[in-house]
């Protein structure tokens, strides 16, 4: 979760003169809502509350990166303990969305409900207003400078994000009828990832959602035409989602997809270009909390056998001042091993990437999903979090991302159920 603050300086009458900053508005964005171990997760949730750590009871932008049950399984949980502003998510039709709820087919009947149709799932639950992204580009837009950024100052504003033709939106409302309607009662807005969101005018928000390639679909159709389902009734497939007994017998069909389905994410690019220099800082921890970080630390060099595992450049980690200005890459699950969506990805950032301090490794540190050529592509990110859960079946993070990163010089940051990575910069 991030906070971001809106503050104005006022002088003091003392000797030195010193400016004060007064905050006059707060923004929270969430960046997915998911964890294996739901009961922690709750426990987390509910302490926002409690604690006050979320002013006024409101989270004013939520990004669901994409659809699995590891990244929204706490989705329920927040919607019932916060009023959200606006949830950003990207377009996945519902053929996509049939495949990710046959991956697992006996959750609980809230997540089926939520991927037969999220836009009315989450406009149901109280959320203000839902942006949809797809991956239509246009020309990409020029990088501008601190002296360009957006001029309204609104707490959040998706005007820059360009809205999407008439035959574009047709063709959605063809595969999702009811969100003509909610378009139409401002509850939905439908977007290209060409663009800027921004907040307080002054943090720039860049999306880049990749589509599927319709032949990656084709044995799965294939599949759905021999068990007598009629694919192209988008009625039809959701149905299929939200029923126990199709998704039982129709789970065989699964196992006829790309794997390429599973590495689909919204990616999130968040860049601020501060008048003047800003400092970055890790908060401090007690002596308990480093010592218990330290030995995850050790434990996972262990467990992988990173024999010469050293921990002298994150140590070297915890402090940077004079920065002129400020970015970090959030990529889910991304798969950035395929050369022909890791460059239309960096392309999509031209212009930015050399701004980049701190990344989210994707997809919790696999090295089924992990491309080396990203530490070039990020020159000056020096913070890499690597997010993932606590004993998962799949060994993340693996021992080869791992190594890559501190190979470079750089700094890895674990995240997981107990440990936590908090940051300020000012």
């Amino acid at each position: 979760m991030g906070e971001f603050q809106k503050t104005e300086n006022t002088e003091q009458s003392n000797k030195n003169k010193k400016e004060d900053r007064t905050i006059k508005e707060k923004v929270y964005l969430v960046y997915d809502c998911g964890s294996y171990q739901l009961n922690i997760l709750e426990d987390h949730i509910n302490n926002l509350r409690k604690y006050n750590i979320v002013d006024g009871n409101k989270i004013d932008v939520l990004v669901i990166s994409h659809l699995h049950y590891d990244h929204v399984n706490g989705l329920d949980i927040l919607l019932n303990t916060f009023n959200i502003g606006y949830v950003v998510l990207p377009y996945i039709k519902p053929i996509e969305r049939l495949i990710i709820g046959l991956e697992k087919i006996n959750l609980p009947e809230w997540y089926y409900d939520f991927l037969s149709d999220p836009v009315r799932y989450l406009i149901e639950k109280g959320v203000k207003e839902v942006v949809i992204i797809t991956g239509e580009e246009g020309s990409p837009p020029k990088f501008r400078d601190a002296d360009e950024i957006s001029s309204d100052h609104e707490k959040v504003n998706f005007n820059g994000l360009p809205k999407l033709n008439d035959e574009e939106k047709k063709n959605i409302y063809e595969n999702e009828p009811l969100w003509e309607v909610f378009e139409n009662i401002d509850k939905l807005r439908l977007r290209k990832h060409d663009g800027y969101a921004y907040i307080f005018g002054a943090w720039k928000l860049r999306f880049f959602n990749y589509k599927i390639e319709n032949e990656i679909l084709e044995d799965f159709k294939n599949c759905l035409k021999n068990k007598k389902i009629d694919y192209e009734n988008q009625e039809v497939l959701k149905n299929v989602i939200r029923t126990k007994s199709l998704r039982k017998e129709l789970k065989s069909c699964y196992y006829k997809i790309n794997k390429d389905l599973n590495f689909t994410s919204l990616v999130l690019g968040m860049f601020y270009f501060p008048k003047n220099n800003i400092t970055f800082k890790i908060n401090q921890r007690t002596l308990f909390e480093v010592f218990r970080e330290y030995l995850y630390i050790y434990s996972i060099g262990l467990r992988l056998k990173i024999v010469d595992h050293e921990l002298s450049p994150y140590l070297d980690c915890y402090k940077e001042k004079n920065l002129n200005a400020f970015g970090q890459m959030l990529f889910g699950d991304i798969n950035l091993k395929k050369d022909n969506k890791f460059d239309e990805l960096i392309n999509h950032y031209n212009g930015l990437l050399d701004k980049v301090f701190l990344t989210q490794v994707p997809h919790h540190g696999s090295e089924e999903t992990w491309n080396l050529r990203i530490l070039e592509k990020l020159p000056k990110c020096k913070h890499w979090i690597i997010s993932y859960g606590i004993n998962n079946q799949y060994g993340h993070p693996h021992k080869g991302v791992l190594e890559d990163i501190r190979k470079k010089g750089r700094c890895f940051h674990l995240n997981n159920e107990i440990l936590a990575f908090m940051y300020k910069v000012e």
